[in-house]
């Protein structure tokens, strides 16, 4: 019956928006914040933003000419170049620390125990790995395997086919979509292209490089990386531990800031920075394929953001719903605001189930160049159309254009999918029914996959735009004096 209600009373969200704007204090402002912070904090998803970066990567940086026209490199032990460079990277990562601690907002410093140091007598290759992913404070237990990640349809040819048990550290089940990749194996010393390198490196952290990096983690890592505990989602589920290095609220109402502070604890800016000064230094003393693979690993923050469920913290719910949720979850009644989660849950979900399948399924193909969701993603001609990458571009640019593309896409999404994936909140995502989504989508309406590509047209646009962005600011470096 409240559905009913709520669907005559409140109008469209774009009528709600100006009448908002249009007016001084409204009880939306305050009860809007309450109910964000309440979903927020009880988000128990995977924060995996679109399945398969590579999937947007290939096209997006093969039409860049730093890239797509570079020379072939040798893949070096990152034991080798971490020892041949030892002194600049102790200098690069104790600026880079001090850097953090002056520019970000709510950061939490790095522990000056887990500075890189000097290697000491004797050090192993493990110990000095592991020394290494302690300065960076990602999760220690990270794979680093060498390998290529091919699109749907290639093949490895004489390199040997790699299972992709070796390259993720989550469990089969939560690696399921990784079984149907193909990954090639390589060696150190082997040749492979820059765009081959930063591809694959693009997908590396959403295979466990920021899982259980806090006080409150199941880990014994967690408790001595200084981000204090996991500012919202479930630390008891390590997916969820994931979100905050992978999302950023940078365009809530002021408000909701004064009252879930929490939500500046986010570090998608951090990483960028990090791994994008780390390719330039890479570059800078002659390693180019660390400088490719850090250079991807930076790429993924970027493109993350460039999702809509990742730059906003509701998208989609009405002012009503959110009003009526939050007043009755205070009185005791909870079933609605939990509803009201798995609905966002769910089309998170259905979206990026339904864009891995639909780009898998046109990579395999005759002509993968005419699906229009690849095609906008090579459109280098919409990169005029943005400023050079600086420190302020994931917050001035990135973030507000994907938070401004969250009602179309939450709209989209409930007017070209079958309702039980977006509108049906009793319904829980089966790990088998993930992988129908697309086939369902064909058979809920002849014109749906037509209409959902055309509202991702607009995103991988953007992931195309920004992700090109970010690797000339990297690569216009490659000749400049290493930094001290």
């Amino acid at each position: 019956m409240f559905w009913i209600f709520a669907s005559v009373i409140y109008p469209s969200r774009g009528s709600r928006l100006r009448a908002s704007q249009s007016r001084g204090f409204s009880f939306r402002k305050l009860f809007v914040p309450l109910f964000a912070v309440a979903l927020i904090l009880s988000v128990q998803t995977p924060a995996f933003a679109w399945s398969e970066h590579a999937l947007g990567a290939y096209p997006a940086l093969s039409v860049l000419p730093e890239i797509a026209q570079a020379p072939a490199v040798r893949v070096e032990a990152l034991e080798d170049f971490l020892r041949a460079e030892e002194a600049g990277l102790i200098a690069l990562l104790k600026a880079e620390e001090a850097w953090s601690r002056e520019n970000l907002t709510a950061y939490g410093p790095r522990p000056d125990e887990l500075a890189f140091t000097a290697a000491p007598p004797g050090e192993t290759d493990a110990q000095l790995r592991l020394r290494f992913l302690y300065a960076l404070r990602v999760n220690p237990e990270i794979r680093l395997q060498y390998y290529v990640q091919m699109l749907p349809g290639g093949e490895c040819g004489v390199r040997p086919v790699q299972s992709y048990k070796t390259i993720s550290i989550f469990s089969e089940e939560n690696s399921r979509a990784l079984a149907r990749t193909r990954f090639c194996a390589l060696k150190p010393g082997a040749t492979v292209t820059p765009l081959e390198v930063a591809a694959t490196a693009i997908d590396e952290p959403d295979y466990g490089h920021d899982i259980n990096l806090w006080t409150d983690s199941a880990s014994e890592f967690g408790p001595k990386y200084g981000f204090d505990t996991l500012p919202f989602g479930d630390p008891k589920l390590y997916y969820s531990t994931q979100a905050p290095f992978h999302m950023g609220f940078y365009h809530e109402a002021g408000i909701l800031y004064l009252v879930a502070g929490f939500l500046k604890r986010t570090y998608p800016k951090h990483r960028a920075r990090l791994y994008g000064r780390l390719a330039q230094f890479a570059f800078q003393t002659g390693h180019d394929y660390w400088g490719y693979r850090f250079l991807g690993w930076g790429l993924h923050y970027i493109t993350d953001l460039t999702q809509p469920y990742h730059a906003t913290v509701v998208p989609g719910l009405s002012t009503g719903y959110m009003l009526w949720v939050n007043l009755i979850a205070m009185l005791g009644w909870t079933g609605p605001k939990e509803r009201a989660i798995q609905l966002v849950s769910n089309r998170h979900t259905a979206l990026e189930e339904f864009q891995m399948q639909m780009m898998q399924r046109a990579y395999r193909s005759e002509a993968p160049e005419k699906n229009p969701v690849i095609a906008a993603t090579e459109r280098s001609a919409a990169d005029a159309n943005v400023p050079p990458y600086d420190d302020r571009y994931i917050e001035d640019v990135i973030t507000k254009q994907s938070y401004g593309q969250s009602g179309a896409i939450d709209e989209a999404l409930t007017a070209y999918l079958p309702e039980h994936f977006v509108s049906d909140p009793d319904y829980r995502f089966p790990p088998a029914e993930r992988d129908q989504v697309y086939d369902e989508v064909v058979k809920n309406r002849k014109d749906a996959v037509e209409k959902m590509n055309a509202a991702l047209v607009e995103l991988f646009e953007s992931f195309g735009v920004h992700a090109r962005s970010y690797a000339r600011y990297v690569l216009a470096q490659r000749k400049a004096a290493p930094a001290k």
